[in-house]
């Protein structure tokens, strides 16, 4: 994992027979906010992050990022959901972001183009990590970004990657849950809350 600055989630259901999901899903988002605390420890960084994110639900954070993600991937509102499904859903994903830099420390600040430069490497190398069967970017920067690379080098692997809008942007969450359920449907990936939630 040379190329990588923080060592990819991956769920303890992901592709498991009781994992939520039929196939093996791998998320990327854009970026990580770090404070001086992290950057001293980043590369657990992702690992611990989503450890949170089950534990807490996100409440009192001060982003919504993956409360609103969890409807267009679940098909359930966050707040509906038991503590058992919202844990079973990023226990069965893996999880990774495209800029691997320990710059950014807020939202809309300018990242590097050494950062922009790396990221597809990261991006292999996370997928050589997770071997998914399908790849959601949350993120149309980065997902426009990944795409231009895939177009002008041969050696990538032939997955089919989903872009969709940052969910801490201009999301509207049931326009990009039918955009993910008609990604699932393409790519052959089920999934049900009629599992054994393990957390």
């Amino acid at each position: 994992m040379n190329n990588l600055t923080f060592k990819p989630w991956i769920g303890p259901l992901y592709g498991k027979p009781d994992s939520f999901f039929s196939k093996k899903i791998l998320i990327i988002g854009e970026s990580f906010y770090l404070t001086d605390d992290n950057r001293n420890n980043s590369q657990d960084f992702c690992i611990g992050l989503f450890g949170q994110v089950i534990e807490t639900r996100c409440k009192k954070w001060g982003t919504k990022f993956f409360q609103r993600l969890f409807y267009p991937l679940a098909g359930k509102r966050s707040y509906h959901a038991s503590k058992e499904e919202w844990a079973a859903v990023w226990n069965s994903i893996a999880y990774n972001v495209y800029l691997q830099t320990t710059e950014l420390s807020k939202s809309r600040q300018k990242t590097s183009q050494d950062a922009w430069d790396k990221a597809p490497a990261a991006l292999l190398a996370t997928i050589e990590e997770c071997r998914p069967d399908a790849i959601i970017i949350t993120s149309k920067g980065a997902y426009s970004h990944w795409n231009n690379y895939a177009y002008n080098n041969s050696n990538i692997p032939d997955l089919p990657v989903k872009g969709i809008t940052h969910p801490s942007s201009r999301f509207r969450s049931q326009d990009v849950r039918m955009e993910i359920q008609d990604y699932f449907q393409k790519v052959g990936v089920e999934y049900s809350f009629n599992i054994n939630t393990a957390s």
